[in-house]
């Protein structure tokens, strides 16, 4: 897991290569004005997702993590707390024939994050890590996904 701003991200480069096409994308005044949707900059090996949403108050144990991908999620606007766990996450409990996502039970976190705009936080295939909850301001958030394939 890495947590650092949209300026620091390119810092990042040479550890994720692809991670170029990310930061150029940042770089364009295009982003706050896109719809809720999906965004393709090298087919299926680079996209990413733009939300506008509301955070959640959701309190189960219930961790996402993923196989294929790295999660670069980019607050451009709102703030989010996001948890992040150190515990192993069973790869093997993804179907390959659905999105790369699983959810695992975590019965304690290891660390608490909150995005706000500008935060960049990126988690590697098997990082534990629940996004999207309410940091208190319950304001409307405007956040983007990249994927990029590992």
């Amino acid at each position: 897991m890495i947590f650092t701003t949209i300026d620091q991200l390119s810092n990042y480069i040479p550890q994720i290569p692809l991670l170029d096409l990310v930061c150029n994308e940042l770089k364009q005044n295009k982003l706050l004005s896109l719809k809720d949707g999906r965004y393709e900059l090298l087919g299926d090996r680079v996209f990413y997702m733009m939300n506008l949403y509301t955070a959640s108050e959701n309190n189960d144990k219930m961790y996402e993590f993923h196989k294929k991908y790295i999660d670069v999620q980019v607050m451009l606007s709102g703030s989010e707390l996001c948890l992040w766990s150190n515990n192993e996450a069973d790869l093997n409990t993804i179907d390959p024939s659905i999105k790369d996502i699983s959810f695992q039970y975590v019965e304690k976190e290891s660390a608490l994050l909150c995005l706000d705009t500008g935060n960049v936080a990126i988690f590697f295939p098997g990082e534990l890590h629940k996004p999207g909850l309410d940091s208190g301001y319950r304001k409307e958030n405007r956040k983007i996904v990249f994927k990029i394939k590992y």
